[in-house]
């Protein structure tokens, strides 16, 4: 795992490129502490920080050159089948135990596209072809490791973070007031955009080729279509499906076990967590170190749950419980961790539970994107039901539905679910409101309102009529939860959790895995029938062998903090500096009338509290980014 970044210079864009490549290192050496290399070749320039990971000797430092001499590499990622993939390079004596070497000489021999199709694991790809005069960068298949590009005065630059475009000659990022109202909405900037006009990212599964003639080709070498278009169901019984899906996850768990530095896992108590860790104690030598963090607050605390399923898989458990203070004192570190305005308020925990981890274990395997693929998100199968019932409900009805709810959830009734539910929910009241919004909309509002952090976000932003995405919901063949987790799939997945993992644990020099994204997992997972994925009915049936149902069977819980309760208390006297009027006016970025509507009272701060922490992720970055320049 690496940072990664380098340009193709033209010949009357005058710098220094020996500077720039050095001081753009030094900006990524928290993604690399081991080792920092660059080589320059004519008008090319590449850099890498490094940490080892696989072949910890100084012979598989980067930037890589291939045996032939044609292609250079910078190469950030892990591939778990590389050792299958040395046996195609039947001809070539390799040099280290590497798997970047296995990538330049597997282009060297097949060529970029071909190859990027073999790979299985995650990366971010520089490629220099010297006999095409041709840079080429690669994105994973599911977005796992990221990737930024650029051109400014014919030349292209590329990085692994928004960071280092910074301190480019004369290149002068303009903000884009269509990625600001995107974070309002979903608290991320969906690829390709950033927050930059003149900035972009590649996409999961695409390369972008820079030719000679200076000329920009976009292209993939694998679409998430095929998912579907190649799809078979195997069968309707749970049993046989577990079988597959529990055969794919072994494989996977195994082999992305492969590591020459100390392993662990993120171990929540959840159900994605616990089986990772489950089959993780199958393969190990040793105990399993598994990390989990506890909250003061008993809303959001899952460690005493991580513990038990701890003990029970006797892993060695590593547990911290952070207070108060402890969360707080993240929130000026955000905008160094993140690079790129992001707002996802889970960032904070999980940057605490990475610094934690972080201490004894270089790698991390994870349970992200198992909710995703095995319908774990509640508005999947919620939603659909909404949007079913809907049918049969007049027009009136609704009316009045939406408004009793919306009623219940802003008065804050913290009794109605003890009067009429057996089980506590979780941030019931958002719930409701939540509910109260979708129970007037069609398909596209209802995932719209699941999934954004705000609806009202159209006022905020000053001289600007968004646009909302369409997401052809109508012209789909998957039924309406599967179109849900196939959306999710292919944006909330790399735009939001990912990148949120990604700049938490590399902050901390740390490399975290997901074997729920292995591609055979994934297509194992699009070729089940919906019924066994509903609320992960198959991973529960796969972890019922390893772990007693008791440990794990419970109402699912968010990875988050309590951000109303702070932005109307601890946190509101910065909340209103960092939003003051002179500021937001001067900026010019926000209407403050309409943002002053919102933060007056603490009834409105609570309401829209996600909305507001956007804002503010975009405030502290702005003050961060451009104080530097």
């Amino acid at each position: 795992m690496c940072g990664i970044v380098g340009f193709l210079k033209t010949s009357n864009y005058f710098f220094d490129s020996k500077d720039l490549i050095t001081n753009q290192i030094e900006l990524l050496s928290h993604r690399g502490p081991n080792n920092q290399d660059f080589k320059l070749y004519k008008n090319i320039a590449f850099g890498h920080t490094r940490l080892s990971i696989l072949d910890l000797s100084e012979r598989a430092n980067q930037p890589m050159e291939s045996q032939c001499g044609r292609f250079m590499i910078v190469y950030n990622g892990e591939i778990y089948n590389f050792k299958n993939l040395k046996r195609k390079l039947t001809k070539i004596d390799l040099k280290t135990e590497s798997d970047t070497e296995v990538i330049v000489e597997l282009i060297s021999s097949f060529g970029v596209k071909k190859t990027l199709d073999l790979l299985d694991g995650m990366f971010a790809i520089g490629i220099w072809d010297k006999k095409k005069s041709e840079l080429i960068i690669a994105r994973d298949r599911f977005g796992i490791k990221p990737l930024y590009w650029a051109i400014h005065n014919k030349s292209f630059f590329f990085s692994s973070e928004l960071k280092t475009f910074r301190i480019i000659p004369n290149l002068e990022p303009r903000v884009k007031k269509s990625s600001i109202f995107s974070l309002l909405r979903y608290s991320c900037i969906p690829a390709p955009e950033t927050i930059f006009e003149n900035i972009f990212k590649v996409e999961p599964g695409k390369f972008v080729v820079y030719d000679k003639n200076l000329k920009l080709i976009k292209d993939e070498f694998w679409n998430s279509n095929s998912l579907i278009e190649n799809r078979n169901i195997v069968s309707n019984d749970l049993n046989k499906c577990s079988d597959l899906i529990e055969s794919e996850l072994e494989k996977t768990v195994n082999s992305t076990m492969v590591s020459d530095v100390p392993i662990g896992s993120f171990l929540s108590g959840g159900i994605d967590s616990s089986l990772i860790t489950a089959l993780m104690t199958k393969f190990s030598t040793t105990k399993v170190q598994s990390y989990s963090i506890g909250f003061e607050n008993k809303e959001f605390n899952e460690a005493n749950y991580a513990k038990k399923i701890a003990e029970y898989l006797q892993t060695n458990h590593n547990e911290a419980y952070v207070s108060e203070k402890d969360l707080l004192d993240v929130i000026p570190l955000l905008p160094k961790i993140y690079s790129e305005p992001f707002a996802d308020s889970s960032q904070i925990p999980t940057y605490l539970v990475s610094k934690l981890s972080s201490k004894k274990t270089k790698v991390i395997l994870s349970g992200d994107g198992a909710d995703e693929l095995f319908g774990g998100y509640n508005r999947y199968y919620f939603a659909e039901k909404i949007e079913y019932s809907k049918r049969w409900i007049p027009n009136p009805v609704k009316v009045f539905l939406s408004q009793t709810l919306k009623y219940i959830s802003e008065k804050n009734k913290k009794n109605i679910q003890d009067l009429f539910l057996r089980k506590k929910i979780p941030q019931f009241n958002d719930k409701l409101k939540k509910l109260a919004q979708i129970i007037l909309g069609d398909k596209d509002f209802i995932y719209e309102n699941l999934i954004s952090s705000s609806s009202k976000c159209d006022d905020l932003i000053r001289h600007f009529k968004p646009q909302i995405k369409e997401l052809n919901f109508k012209q789909s063949e998957l039924c309406f939860f599967e179109t849900m987790q196939f959306q999710d799939l292919n944006d909330y997945l790399h735009n939001d959790i990912l990148t949120k993992v990604d700049r938490a644990s590399m902050y901390c020099s740390q490399e975290v895995r997901v074997p729920y994204l292995n591609i055979n997992v994934v297509k194992a997972a699009w070729s089940l029938p919906k019924d066994v994925k509903k609320n992960k009915l198959i991973l529960k049936n796969i972890l019922e062998k390893h772990i007693p149902r008791k440990l794990f069977e419970r109402p699912k819980m968010g990875f988050g903090i309590p951000l109303g309760t702070w932005l109307t208390g601890c946190l509101k006297d910065w909340m209103l500096s960092t939003l003051e009027k002179k500021k937001i006016t001067e900026q010019g970025y926000f209407c403050y009338d309409s943002l002053h509507k919102i933060i007056k009272d603490d009834l409105n701060i609570n309401k829209n509290k996600y909305v507001i922490w956007n804002i503010l992720m975009f405030q502290c970055w702005h003050d961060n980014f451009f104080s530097r320049q």
